[in-house]
C-alpha cells in the first residue's frame, strides 16, 4: 500500500471505526515520504485522534514520531 492508498482509505473508515484508524497511525508511518504526505497524515492524526476520540496526548506522540521520521525524503 501507498501512502495515497492509506490515507483515502483511513478517511473513509474513520468515522465509522475511528480506533482502527486511530491504531494504524505506527504501522503506517514508513508510507509517509514527502513533506506534502507528512501534512496530510498530520491532518488526519489530529482530526482523530483529538476530535473524534480525545485523545490528544497520543495524537501528540504521533506527531512526534512524523517529526523524526526517517521515511521523508523531501
Amino acid at each position: 500500500m501507498n501512502f495515497k492508498d492509506y490515507n483515502t482509505q483511513s478517511w473513509k473508515m474513520h468515522a465509522t471505526d475511528p480506533d482502527l484508524v486511530m491504531k494504524s497511525f505506527k504501522d503506517n508511518l514508513n508510507l509517509v515520504e514527502t513533506n506534502a504526505d507528512a501534512v496530510l497524515f498530520g491532518n488526519l492524526v489530529v482530526h482523530v485522534s483529538g476530535e473524534h476520540l480525545g485523545k490528544w496526548n497520543e495524537g501528540l506522540e504521533i506527531l512526534r514520531k512524523l517529526k523524526t521520521n526517517d521515511y521523508i525524503t523531501d
